[in-house]
C-alpha cells in the first residue's frame, strides 16, 4: 500500500496492453531526458522526490529485492 506504480510513456497516447493502472504521457521526452532514460527503465522515487533506486532495463524483481533489503525485518 506504500508503493504506487506509474508508467511514464514517451508517446502521445497510452500503449495498448500496458498493465500499469496509472500512466503519464511524455510525448516530447522531457521527463525521459531529465532522468536520462534512453531505454526502458524503472525508478524508485522516494517520498522526498529523490531517486532511491534505478534499474535498466526495467526489472520488477530488482525493485522488489531492493525494497526487501531496505525493509528487512529481523
Amino acid at each position: 500500500p506504500h508503493v504506487r506504480a506509474v508508467a511514464v510513456v514517451p508517446a502521445p497516447e497510452r500503449p495498448a496492453g500496458l498493465r500499469v493502472a496509472e500512466t503519464l504521457l511524455d510525448p516530447d521526452g522531457v521527463a525521459h531526458a531529465c532522468y536520462g532514460a534512453g531505454a526502458e527503465c524503472a525508478y524508485l522515487v522516494r517520498p522526498d522526490g529523490h531517486i532511491g533506486f534505478r534499474t535498466q532495463p526495467a526489472d520488477a524483481g530488482a525493485v522488489i529485492a531492493h525494497l526487501d533489503n531496505l525493509f528487512e525485518v529481523g
